[in-house]
């Protein structure tokens, strides 16, 4: 029996669907398990506060782990940089489904954020590698980012169903259901090269920070913070107001649905501009 994964022969744009439902799961997992922790914290009667520093958790593993994700898919391709984040992505998932003790809760943040910071790198190199010329790369990464927004569509959605109707647990098994959706695409992704030439010295911090010297890519970064913040605080708002005025879970995830799909149907636009 051959176990080994579809050879590099595999079609490009074949490949490439499987590329996007990869991050699609790992994504959606995220964002279900982010809406049911934090109206989880809510229905537990803990304060506002405590919701905003569970949710700036999904966020803080990324900062440690970014250089070295990078380091990571140059050495080793698409797989195994994939296959760690899965790994962590079910097991924070899973965690809430034991315990929904808040301490789990915040290691879910952990794990599940910087699951998807982790596998994002070595996506977005496996995607770049798949454009055929640099029209092509525009709409490529245009179609990667979709990705996002369409977990952010339906994982809400999913999930304050499933707390109203099923309960807490349930949209937690849910949201741990997810990283092997994504287990199986990645499966399906061809292997190419396991990594690229060298062309001088490893990335360091020294240097990676060294890049904050181009005005350019400065003023981009900080515009990225800007549209990044107000998401975020979007996502920790909805929960926390929607809990005090009483709404279900299935409306609060309608809402952050709702949100996500203006963003899905600018990002389809921006594909069609590319």
């Amino acid at each position: 029996m051959n176990t080994s994964p579809p050879s590099a022969q595999a079609a490009p744009r074949h490949a490439f669907v499987f590329v996007v439902v990869t991050l699609v799961g790992l994504h959606a997992c995220m964002a279900a398990t982010r809406v049911a922790a934090s109206l989880a914290v809510l229905a537990q009667g803990h304060p506002a506060w405590t919701v905003g520093a569970l949710l700036s958790l999904y966020g803080l593993a990324p900062i440690g782990l970014s250089l070295w994700a990078g380091r990571m898919a140059d050495r080793h391709g698409f797989h195994l940089p994939v296959a760690w984040s899965i790994g962590f992505a079910l097991f924070g998932a899973m965690l809430p489904v034991i315990t929904q003790h808040l301490a789990a809760l915040a290691v879910s943040g952990l794990t599940t954020g910087g699951a998807v910071a982790f596998a994002a790198v070595a996506i977005q190199r496996e995607a770049g590698m798949m454009a055929r010329d640099v029209g092509d790369l525009k709409r490529v990464f245009s179609w990667v980012a979709l990705g996002p927004a369409l977990s952010n569509t339906i994982a809400p959605v999913m999930a304050g169903l499933l707390i109203d109707h099923a309960g807490f647990r349930a949209a937690f098994v849910f949201a741990a259901l997810l990283p092997l959706v994504a287990a199986w695409a990645a499966w399906r992704v061809p292997r190419l090269a396991e990594s690229l030439p060298s062309t001088g010295e490893p990335a360091s911090f020294r240097s990676a920070f060294g890049l904050l010297r181009h005005t350019h890519l400065r003023n981009l970064l900080l515009v990225n913070v800007a549209m990044a913040a107000s998401w975020d605080a979007h996502t920790f708002t909805v929960p926390v107001v929607g809990h005090a005025r009483e709404f279900s879970a299935s409306a609060i995830g309608l809402v952050l649905g709702s949100f996500a799909v203006a963003s899905t149907v600018v990002r389809l636009g921006i594909s069609s501009f590319a």
